[in-house]
């Protein structure tokens, strides 16, 4: 029974991982693609990073990031439809659309007049997240301490609240008010080093 079982399970990872990397093993004929812009190109301009699209989505993935160097075009990643592409510097980011909170302040306002009831079966709002002005005359901390972290805003100072990478939105944070959200942000689901995988 145990080597039955430990069997099945093989199977599903395989099937996962098949999954997960099927545009990566079988990528469209990119004559089927429409370059829709330019996302990052490296300082001796030899190669280029681009968002692609196919006309009509065929799979889950209907934008390709595509590295380009001199006539050569690899598709690095498809990028599904419920996701946004954001390049910071030499770094491409894939959030989850619906969910994403990016670097920066925010203020979070929760609902605290809701009884159990309310707050389980209501129509009023639990609350708002908004996005926010810095606090004037703050200097920040250096970004290798903020790095993926949530931080709380009070008295004139931050403190962590949370580990961006636990957290699947804004609201999950634990506290409220004026909220620093450090890079990458929330909700990331896919982090790479463009010059590393186009050059």
């Amino acid at each position: 029974m145990d080597q039955i079982r430990l069997l099945k399970i093989s199977i599903v990872l395989v099937s996962m991982a098949m999954a997960g990397c099927s545009d990566r093993t079988k990528p469209p004929d990119l004559r089927e693609l429409n370059r829709v812009e330019t996302l990052w190109r490296n300082p001796d301009r030899i190669a280029l990073v681009a968002l692609y699209e196919r006309p009509i989505a065929l799979s889950k993935n209907q934008e390709f990031i595509v590295c380009e160097t001199g006539n050569n075009k690899i598709i690095v990643r498809g990028v599904p439809a419920d996701a946004f592409v954001f390049v910071d510097g030499d770094t491409l980011r894939i959030y989850d659309t619906a969910n994403r909170a990016m670097a920066g302040w925010y203020k979070i306002t929760r609902n605290h007049n809701l009884n159990w009831w309310q707050r389980t079966f209501g129509e009023q709002p639990l609350g708002e997240t908004e996005v926010a002005n810095p606090p004037e005359k703050f200097e920040m901390p250096s970004a290798n301490i903020l790095y993926g972290g949530v931080f709380s805003f009070r008295d004139g100072k931050l403190s962590r609240v949370a580990d961006e990478e636990r957290l699947q939105e804004l609201w999950d944070v634990p506290a409220e008010g004026l909220i620093y959200v450090a890079p990458p942000g929330i909700a990331v689901r896919y982090t790479s080093h463009l010059p590393s995988v186009c050059r």
